[in-house]
């Protein structure tokens, strides 16, 4: 079974699991992990690494560097980074964490342009539905929404002169709002369709 060497960039809510993405560590491609061809989330008991010193398994969480096991490619529209994730054990490998994100970061222009969402009719020429950027003026907020009295959470920012306002599904989020985190960078994610939309997502907060 292939192996990938990866800088992991988030481990975010996701559908009653979680939305892995992450980095190769040499080439610096991008790969969101799935449980299958549709996309599907990765359960949280497999959304865990093994570290051989210590004999245990532990939550993934971004910085980790990690041998991903793989399946096989298996892009969607809108997502042409997905891959599921194979059987075998996700195991920390060496230098195990990073502490410097600059050699990983990306440049867009935008983030596939203005506003929170693409129509699912302009996403077919999308290459890249993964981001890590440095925003300016990031802010986190939270609030309650009216029709559902759930929580909604946000992360509002400027990128290359835009202003974006984007839900976000980091689940250190409501830890990292009560201590005034000072946000370094953002790791964006394009969703699947949703009701005719792909929404852009904030999956970790960094």
């Amino acid at each position: 079974m292939k192996r990938l060497r990866c800088v992991v960039f988030a481990s975010s809510l996701k559908h009653g699991g979680r939305c892995i993405v992450a980095k190769d560590f040499d080439s610096k491609k991008w790969f969101r992990f799935v449980s299958d061809e549709k996309g599907s989330a990765i359960p949280y008991e497999k959304a865990m690494f093994y570290n051989e010193l210590y004999k245990k398994s532990y939550p993934l969480i971004p910085l980790k560097v990690v041998s991903f096991p793989i399946d096989s490619e298996s892009p969607i529209l809108g997502q042409p980074e997905n891959v599921i994730l194979g059987d075998a054990s996700i195991n920390q490998v060496e230098p195990f964490v990073i502490n410097d994100i600059s050699s990983f970061l990306d440049n867009p222009d935008d983030l596939w342009g203005n506003g929170d969402c693409v129509p699912d009719k302009d996403v077919s020429t999308i290459t890249q539905s993964i981001y890590l950027i440095k925003p300016e003026n990031a802010t986190l907020e939270s609030e309650i929404n009216a029709f559902d009295g759930k929580t909604k959470r946000y992360v509002s920012f400027k990128y290359n002169m835009i202003d974006y306002k984007l839900s976000c599904t980091d689940p250190k989020f409501d830890s990292l709002l009560k201590e005034n985190f000072s946000v370094k960078a953002l790791c964006i994610s394009l969703g699947e369709n949703f009701n005719g939309y792909h929404y852009k997502i904030v999956a970790s907060v960094l």
